[in-house]
């Protein structure tokens, strides 16, 4: 695609509504504005034209911005001939490659380019990752707006929501989310919660079908629930501040919980096997003393036949 340079003024450039500008922190933002004033802009901004003899902003709105802050009125710019189509695909491309754009904007722009006429699989091409990555983004838009705010400020991640979308209902999934946001969950706590509601909404279900599911957990109550955790081994509830996370093979932990299922809980399960292998052991080391003491009396044998 030719681009060609142009210095248009700084009123004619238009910053289109949806976008997926790249987020800097106050020391990106500070090298930003040295290195324009002591090298001008390095890469000019990208435009397309637009009715009205305008430019809408393709790229660069740091940039832009940075010169509208030091007053400068003009400013040279690539100019492209591109639809809208191939606008957002050039915006939403150069800023997932920063890294740094929130994942409400993104869907926001990956939901203008479907518009203009794109696939999910052209989306997730041009973005580089999977369909399932496109359609996970867009799915946050059907979020009530405080939190896709949330998501957008990096109050819940989007493991949060992948999270509460396992719950059965949209008022059990708007509740998780609420409770995520007002405790200050992490990913692996709200997949904690969400564990134990299903667990509870289904032993509810099991004792009666007709049964109404049980009220929604208040915050104190949902804290109390995400203390403990469904140990893998003995499947009791545990207090979250004893657990304990080695890898193990599928072996091992089959080993594990057979030897559970045989002795007990693990308390006892411990005592009953530190006997058992005491036990053994003593029997090794008397088997070991025996055999000695049997040599011992051959070789007696032995030198007696010899006189």
């Amino acid at each position: 695609m030719m681009a060609e340079m142009r210095t248009v003024r700084v009123e004619d450039i238009v910053v289109p509504e949806v976008r997926a500008t790249a987020k800097r922190d106050e020391e990106q933002e500070a090298i930003l504005r040295a290195t324009v004033e002591q090298f001008g802009v390095l890469n000019e901004p990208i435009v397309r034209p637009v009715d009205g003899g305008k430019y809408e902003l393709v790229a660069g709105l740091g940039r832009l911005t940075e010169l509208k802050r030091q007053g400068k009125t003009e400013v040279q710019v690539k100019v492209i001939q591109a639809d809208k189509k191939t606008a957002l695909m050039m915006h939403l491309a150069e800023n997932l490659a920063r890294g740094s754009t929130n994942p409400v904007d993104e869907a926001r722009v990956l939901q203008a380019f479907i518009d203009s006429g794109a696939t999910v699989e052209e989306a997730a091409k041009i973005t580089g990752h999977t369909p399932e990555w496109v359609q996970l983004r867009l799915a946050l838009l059907k979020l009530p707006e405080v939190y896709q705010q949330a998501v957008a400020e990096g109050k819940l991640k989007i493991g949060h929501v992948v999270a509460a979308g396992q719950l059965p209902t949209p008022e059990e999934m708007d509740h998780c989310l609420g409770l995520a946001l007002k405790l200050g969950w992490t990913v692996e706590v709200a997949q904690n919660y969400v564990r134990q509601r299903l667990a509870e909404l289904e032993a509810v279900r099991l004792r009666d079908e007709m049964a109404p599911p049980p009220e929604l957990p208040e915050p104190e109550k949902a804290q109390e629930m995400v203390r403990y955790f469904v140990c893998a081994g003995c499947s009791r509830s545990v207090d979250r501040s004893l657990a304990r996370t080695p890898p193990l093979c599928e072996e091992c932990l089959t080993l594990l919980r057979y030897v559970i299922s045989q002795l007990g809980a693990p308390r006892e399960a411990m005592e009953y096997l530190y006997r058992a292998v005491s036990t053994y052991q003593e029997y090794l080391r008397f088997q070991g003393m025996k055999r000695t003491f049997e040599e011992m009396d051959r070789q007696r044998q032995q030198q007696g036949s010899s006189g």
